[in-house]
């Protein structure tokens, strides 16, 4: 069966003030979204929403899956987020970022993917074992991989992540179990500075991969979400949905 593959990343989003849309055009119906974003800051007061081509992973919409915020930083300065939905018809996905009255910038990037699991809850499209997704983050020069905990087989492992700065960001190494590849070129944002990245690797088999990568940056706050996107169809089947994991996670 054909593992799920990177399709297309956006250009990459920076609001500093009000209201701004990110956007991807030329997604294809059916084709799995998901967004990035970041908020520098700790209040947490800004929005998100007025998708647009974009159902949630149930079908309802236009709209998006909120999946959770994740804490940036040894002392959290920043959160980063997730969002999945699916393409309606072809043609530009949208999504509008709003900074809230802290004024705390906000960073945004969507991406593509085909093959994924057409499963309408986190649990039946992504999954680091036990929850649908794992993450580590730190404040120093080194920022680490993140392992995914896999219970199906031909899976496309992803790595996202975000730093509190504007950086020049590589590919992880000395990972085991999968190669982590930077899978296009990261984001770099203005405002009040933030770094965006995604990297991907095969995981083919049930197993435990990716972790005790690194990459090397100027000392900043940092974040890496983890997990792996099911294919549509899997010889192991659909894993068994979970509960319990919570939507912001420091």
């Amino acid at each position: 069966m054909a593992a799920p593959a990177f399709v297309q990343a956006g250009s990459g989003l920076t609001v500093t003030t009000g209201t701004a849309t990110a956007s991807l055009a030329g997604a294809t119906a059916g084709n799995l979204i998901i967004v990035q974003g970041y908020a520098d800051g700790t209040t947490l007061d800004f929005s998100v929403g007025n998708a647009v081509n974009t159902n949630t992973l149930a079908g309802t919409g236009p709209d998006l899956s909120y999946l959770a915020n994740f804490g940036t930083g040894s002392t959290v300065v920043g959160y980063q987020f997730i969002e999945l939905g699916r393409v309606i018809s072809n043609g530009t996905v949208s999504q509008d970022f709003t900074v809230g009255g802290s004024g705390e910038d906000l960073f945004g990037r969507i991406y593509e993917f085909s093959g994924a699991s057409t499963g309408s809850t986190f649990q039946t499209v992504i999954e680091s074992d036990p929850d649908p997704y794992a993450f580590t983050k730190g404040t120093s020069t080194t920022v680490s991989s993140q392992a995914v905990v896999t219970t199906g087989t031909d899976g496309l492992g992803c790595q996202f992540v975000a730093i509190n700065a504007n950086q020049a960001t590589v590919s992880f190494t000395g990972e085991t179990g999968t190669d982590w590849t930077e899978t296009v070129a990261e984001y770099n944002g203005g405002g009040s500075l933030a770094t965006l990245q995604l990297q991907t690797g095969a995981i083919a088999t049930a197993t435990t991969a990716g972790g005790g990568g690194s990459m090397t940056i100027t000392s900043a706050e940092w974040c890496t979400i983890g997990f792996r996107i099911i294919p549509a169809i899997s010889a192991s089947g659909t894993p068994t949905p979970r509960t319990g994991a919570s939507s912001l996670r420091w």
